[in-house]
C-alpha cells in the first residue's frame, strides 16, 4: 500500500472514531439522565474509546515516516 493511501486510511479511521466516540458518549450521558442502566454503555464508550487511541497512535507513527 502507498504511503499516501495509509495516511489517508489512518486519517479516515481517527475521524471515524471520534465521531463513534462523540456519539457514545452523548448516548451514555442521556441514558445516565434517564436513569437507564449504563453499564454496558459505558463498557462500550471504553472500548471505542480504546481502538480510538490506537488509530490515533497509528496516525502519529504514520506522519513520522515509520
Amino acid at each position: 500500500m502507498m504511503a499516501e493511501d495509509r495516511l489517508a486510511m489512518a486519517e479516515r479511521h481517527v475521524q471515524e472514531g471520534r465521531r463513534t466516540v462523540a456519539r457514545q458518549r452523548e448516548l451514555v450521558a442521556r441514558r445516565r439522565k434517564l436513569g437507564a442502566d449504563i453499564e454496558e454503555s459505558e463498557r462500550l464508550l471504553q472500548n471505542f474509546e480504546n481502538s480510538l487511541a490506537i488509530f490515533e497512535a497509528d496516525l502519529r507513527w504514520i506522519k513520522q515516516g515509520r
